[in-house]
């Protein structure tokens, strides 16, 4: 049996123990010890109502949250729907790294380098390399192998 009750069934729970204090809490005598402390049938009357106002308080904000909820889940997706088509109406009369764009948030467009740009690049690194007689990392490698293999070679020879 689960321990979670709902909200209903905790105010029907309550509004019968207050029914019920209400009807025998004269009984009870002026004072009714609970858990090594002693209360009023009002007292106990007023913790139990306090629970109906909680529980009552608790279901009209989760009512309340959900509407704002549905509310700025409509709002987003409207939002994301115009989104897009600023930006294009931005970019079409101001430019794509307009100072327009950037003012609304937009980021400016990164240029890819285009197959001659990275070849350059490449021929340029080469060329740094001649320069500096310096060895990329494949380079490197196969020198140390071929190092190696000189020196076994010289230490079988002897």
């Amino acid at each position: 049996m689960s321990t979670n009750k709902s909200i209903a069934n905790v105010l029907a729970m309550v509004a019968q123990r207050i029914a019920g204090l209400q009807k025998w809490g004269a009984q009870l005598g002026p004072q009714v010890p609970i858990e090594g402390q002693t209360y009023t049938v009002d007292q106990l009357v007023a913790i139990y109502t306090a629970t109906i106002t909680d529980r009552t308080n608790i279901a009209s904000a989760k009512a309340a949250l959900l509407v704002l909820l549905a509310t700025a889940d409509r709002d987003n997706a409207l939002r994301a729907a115009v989104d897009g088509g600023l930006k294009a109406a931005l970019i079409g009369k101001f430019g794509s790294n307009s100072q327009a764009v950037l003012d609304c948030g937009y980021v400016k467009a990164v240029k890819k380098p285009t197959v001659e740009a990275k070849a350059s690049a490449v021929a340029q690194a080469a060329e740094t390399r001649k320069l500096f007689h310096s060895m990329g990392k494949a380079q490197r490698k196969a020198a140390k192998k071929a190092a190696a293999q000189a020196a076994a070679g010289k230490a079988s020879a002897k």
